[in-house]
């Protein structure tokens, strides 16, 4: 990542973003980025303003995914002033060191839920090995 891949974008929803630009491709008209972020306006009762940055897109903030952004949706872009670009390589050096812990720890994708409820619910609560499972509507009677 380079001062010169981040840029900042006002886009049609109203939203700023920063985000690593990755390439952009003039035949199918998109631009791929990651490591976006939305920046958001907080204020304080006492009117003091500043600025957060939150995950442009839900489950999307792990730095080996990239999203597509259509450019006709960008309003205005600006390269970003210095402090915001020493803030938004501090989020993602935290990102990346979550994502590290993460991986770390990190079950297979492929637990069926059996699986993951057998490991993680038994005997949680002090249920007994028996199903506690009331069967209604039995099979063997018509209503």
């Amino acid at each position: 990542m380079t001062v010169d891949t981040i840029q900042h974008f006002k886009i049609s929803t109203g939203e700023d973003i920063i985000c690593e630009v990755i390439e952009f491709d003039e035949e199918n008209y998109s631009m791929n980025v990651k490591n976006c972020y939305a920046l958001t306006l907080q204020e304080t009762d006492e009117g003091v303003r500043y600025y957060s940055f939150k995950p442009f897109m839900v489950y999307q903030d792990h730095s080996r995914y990239s999203q597509f952004l259509n450019p006709e949706h960008i309003i205005a872009t600006a390269n970003p002033d210095k402090r915001v670009i020493a803030q938004y390589k501090a989020v993602i050096e935290q990102q990346m060191a979550a994502e590290a812990s993460l991986d770390a720890d990190e079950e297979p994708l492929t637990l069926t839920l059996e699986d993951f409820l057998n490991t993680h619910m038994t005997n949680k609560y002090g249920d007994s090995d028996s199903s506690n499972l009331v069967q209604f509507n039995p099979r063997n009677k018509l209503h």
